[in-house]
């Protein structure tokens, strides 16, 4: 059977792991065996891993071990049921029918709402998301984000980082944030996009909002003010 399309977006690294699973019988192992077994480096492994994870092939169970999940299972038989009964299991880097490498650049609406009026001393949610992706940006596969937020004259005042899971739908999570006793906080959101075949983490964009901050026991925060910035994620596979 041919190999399908999912698998052939694998870097081989990954396909390596796969294929330790499938013969070694477990859905779990520990980090130190797959990279005995498959001779993969620390960086290899590491590369490896990060994409099983962001595919939802692989989770993490503590202590450096690994589990498959049921698609990490079902891609795992898909890979064994792949090769030919007379064509001996080679290493993952033997197949060359995998998709030349690409490169190109997907934008996506960030967006970040924020009560108004704030009120100094009162904790209060900034919610941040994205926008669904028109044809031209849809991705293949979800992409690993950093969100980094923070607060002039308010908390946090040092960068609050979040991973963030990015694919093709509308997607949002929540900030706490607490203004301090001044008349304007400015809230920052910085925007990175991890690249799972390097480990490195790049700039895609962000945007930083200034709000009226009215005093302590004042009533605030009766609307939101929702404030909008591309970003821009160059995608490689």
């Amino acid at each position: 059977m041919e190999m399908p399309f999912h698998l052939k977006t694998l870097p081989p690294e990954a396909l390596e792991i796969l294929r330790y699973y499938g013969q070694q019988g477990s859905n779990i192992a520990q980090a130190d065996d797959i990279c005995d077994a498959t001779g993969l480096s620390e960086r290899g492994f590491g590369k490896a891993i990060r994409r099983l994870v962001t595919k939802n092939y692989l989770t993490m169970d503590g202590g450096q071990r690994y589990r498959l999940s049921d698609s990490g299972q079902r891609a795992v038989n898909d890979l064994m049921n792949s090769i030919d009964d007379d064509t001996e299991f080679g290493r993952a880097d033997d197949f060359d029918d995998r998709p030349e490498a690409y490169a190109r650049e997907v934008v996506r609406r960030l967006i970040v709402a924020v009560p108004q009026p704030l009120v100094a001393e009162q904790a209060v949610n900034v919610y941040v998301g994205f926008d669904e992706p028109d044809d031209d940006n849809l991705l293949d596969e979800p992409i690993t984000l950093i969100l980094k937020l923070s607060v002039l004259n308010g908390e946090p005042e040092s960068p609050m980082e979040t991973p963030f899971l990015l694919d093709n739908d509308e997607r949002r999570r929540d900030f706490e944030i607490t203004p301090g006793k001044f008349q304007r906080a400015r809230v920052r959101l910085a925007v990175y996009h991890l690249d799972d075949a390097t480990g490195n983490s790049q700039m895609a964009g962000g945007l930083y909002v200034d709000a009226d901050v009215l005093p302590p026991g004042s009533a605030g925060g009766a609307s939101f003010a929702a404030y909008g910035a591309d970003v821009r994620f160059t995608i490689t596979g």
